[in-house]
Formats: structure tokens, C-alpha cells, sequence
């Protein structure tokens, strides 16, 4: 049986107090650290860039402003340009020209007079002013009514006869399409540079269907197209245009 040792029952309270004396300086210690590692968090957290952080944030890098050179412009001044004085040569204003037109002679016969005319054309040729005329069939008098046609004659601006340009008739008549042609100078009874053509063989009535233009040798219009009117009218059986040069 053991015995009740009075010695170690005296050490044990004592040593027991020592074990927690040594347990509550090891926790106020951690509290310590825990506060301080807090405290230097909080202050991290507020100051990322303090001096106890060993992770500071990377310092921001201020690049200054790229100065963008500009060009300036350099005006140059040419030397002053002195007008000189071109002397101008008066220019000479056409007179009108005289073109003829047809009036009738004791004989029937259509002769040329002259008459001014200053109508302007985008043409080199137009009708000559007072054209059409219509007479009776003068150059045909043993046909007499059983003719009807248009003729006439072409002449530049002093009144000479134009020769070799053609003439082209195009319309309708009686119902029948008419498309033409002739040269100037062909038919010399209504002047040196004249024409004709038969357009029916008895008078008939129209107005504006058959025309009449003036082409040069490429079949390029040199007057604008010539509009007449024919009549069932054996006194007016006969269409007589002339056509002159204005240009």
C-alpha cells in the first residue's frame, strides 16, 4: 500500500502554477503579436507605399506630354507681276449680208435680188428670209397642175452659188414616206447652185410634214431642218426655198 507522500503533495499545486503562468505569458505574447500585425495591416491597408510594406505597389510611371512639332508654313512672295500694256487691234464688225430671194419677173421666172438679213443660226446655212414662196409651176408648163414640187437654190455670203452640197428631203405625203436626195448645182433653172424635186404628180394639201436640210459631203448637217407647207392649188404648185450661208 502506498503512502500518502506530504512533500510531493505540496510540490504538485506549486508546479501546476507554474505550467499556467508559463501558458498566459505564451498567450499575452501571441495577443501582443496579433494586435501588432493588425495594427501594421490596418496601416498597410491605409499607406500601401509605407516603408514597412516589403510588397510595395509598383510606382506609376508619369510620362510627360509628346510635344507634336508643327510645320510652319513659310510664304514666299513672288516677285510683283507688272501687266504690260498689249495695244488691241480694233476689229472689224461685218456689214450685213445681202441675201437674195426670189421675186417674180414679167415671164414667171424667179430672179435674185438682194435683201439684208442679220439672223443669227448654230448653223452655217439657214433658209433665206421670205422663203418659202409658193408660185405656180413655172419650168414645167406643159404639166401645168400635174406637178407639184419644191425647189430652190443655195448661195454663200456674197451671193455666189454654192455647189456639190447635198440635199435631203424627208416626210410624208399622200401617205407615202419621202426620203431624198440631190446635190446643189444639179438644177441650174433656179440658179447656179439650185435643186429640185417632184414631189407628187398633182397639188396637195400638208402642213409641216416634209422638210428639207442641207448635209455636207459626210452627211453632217449644215442647216437646221427647213419646214413647209404645200397646197392643193394649181397657183401654188411650186415651193421655192432658198437657203443662204450666215456663217
Amino acid at each position: 500500500m502506498d503512502t500518502f507522500d506530504v512533500a510531493d503533495a505540496q510540490q504538485a499545486p506549486s508546479s501546476r502554477r507554474s505550467s499556467a503562468l508559463v501558458w498566459n505569458v505564451l498567450t499575452g505574447i501571441v495577443l501582443l503579436v496579433t494586435f501588432c500585425l493588425a495594427g501594421i495591416f490596418l496601416m498597410l491597408l491605409v499607406n500601401p507605399n509605407s516603408s514597412l510594406n516589403p510588397f510595395p505597389p509598383p510606382t506609376e510611371i508619369v510620362i510627360p506630354p509628346t510635344v507634336t512639332p508643327t510645320n510652319t508654313l513659310r510664304v514666299v512672295f513672288q516677285p510683283s507681276w507688272t501687266p504690260t500694256e498689249t495695244p488691241v487691234q480694233p476689229t472689224k464688225t461685218p456689214r450685213p449680208t445681202k441675201t437674195p430671194f426670189m421675186t417674180e419677173t414679167p415671164y414667171g421666172m424667179p430672179s435674185v435680188t438682194t435683201a439684208p438679213t442679220n439672223t443669227p443660226a448654230p448653223f452655217n446655212f439657214a433658209i433665206q428670209q421670205g422663203s418659202p414662196v409658193a408660185i405656180p409651176n413655172v419650168f414645167y408648163p406643159d404639166l401645168g397642175c400635174s406637178w407639184t414640187g419644191v425647189g430652190g437654190q443655195v448661195l454663200d455670203m456674197s451671193g455666189g452659188p454654192v455647189i456639190g452640197l447635198t440635199v435631203r428631203l424627208v416626210g410624208t405625203l399622200n401617205g407615202q414616206l419621202l426620203d431624198l436626195r440631190t446635190l446643189t448645182g444639179v438644177n441650174q433653172a433656179y440658179g447656179d447652185g439650185g435643186f429640185e424635186f417632184k414631189l407628187a404628180d398633182a397639188p396637195v394639201d400638208s402642213i409641216g410634214l416634209v422638210y428639207i436640210q442641207l448635209l455636207d459631203q459626210a452627211d453632217l448637217p449644215m442647216s437646221d431642218k427647213i419646214y413647209f407647207d404645200t397646197y392643193n392649188d394649181c397657183n401654188r404648185n411650186l415651193i421655192v426655198i432658198n437657203i443662204v450661208q450666215v456663217k
